[in-house]
């Protein structure tokens, strides 16, 4: 604990915009809202010092401080918050929590989402921690988005038991001029709210769009569609 003391006094010293981070704690934290006992400011601060250092050098992005956002106590202190959203029309837009993304998939995949705020979970998240984890939320997900079938059957369970639907993502038809591997970023991506493309066991939004949908009476398809067939014939 000393140590974060004086971590927070050389921060303060060569970093003034960092006093504003301080007195809001002070003020809107000293208190916890469930407990109403006094905290800890050190200890309030060495939960984002503690925190791994997550990033991407293809598609930087930031991360939310839970405290800060929702208030202490929110249960959100396990995940990562990334994107826009949380910073705009916070209290609106639905959460969304997704698993099995590793972290230079963040930037791009919260970019992708603009209906939801975006919480990651730790890869390392199994059986009880999940369960754990999903009990003290104040504010229950309206989703959880699975990188393909990462889920454990843990997970599964949770989320029927939830109510909380499961949907699916993963790299679109047109990837990238690099591998995954090499954390290219990808030109697209699926999300699939009822399975995926390649799995032939179970049906996927596609498979149900190519065969049930009404293409031939879509007037604003077909309107696109002309429109392309002339500017290609130009």
């Amino acid at each position: 604990m000393n140590k974060i003391k004086k971590i927070i006094k050389h921060l303060l010293r060569f970093f003034p915009t960092f006093k504003l981070y301080i007195i809001y704690l002070n003020f809107s934290s000293i208190f916890n809202k469930d407990t109403k006992t006094p905290l800890n400011l050190a200890e309030e601060f060495s939960f984002f010092y503690k925190k791994k250092k997550l990033k991407s050098e293809q598609y930087p992005f930031s991360i939310h401080d839970p405290r800060l956002l929702l208030g202490v106590g929110s249960g959100y202190d396990n995940f990562t918050l990334v994107g826009d959203n949380w910073l705009v029309d916070e209290d609106y837009k639905p959460i969304a929590i997704l698993w099995g993304f590793n972290d230079w998939k963040y930037g791009f995949t919260a970019d992708y989402l603009p209906e939801y705020r975006v919480a990651f979970a730790p890869r390392k998240f199994a059986g009880y921690y999940i369960a754990r984890a999903l009990s003290i939320l104040k504010i229950k997900p309206s989703a959880f988005i699975v990188w393909g079938y990462t889920e454990s059957r843990f997970l599964h369970r949770s989320a029927s038991r939830g109510n909380i639907p499961i949907f699916r993502m993963e790299d679109g038809f047109i990837r990238s001029a690099m591998l995954g591997a090499s954390h290219a970023t990808p030109y697209s991506l699926i999300l699939d709210k009822t399975g995926m493309s390649y799995d032939c066991s179970a049906p996927s939004d596609i498979e149900n769009i190519l065969n049930e949908y009404d293409f031939k009476n879509d007037k604003v398809l077909l309107k696109d569609n002309q429109a392309q067939e002339q500017t290609t014939h130009k």
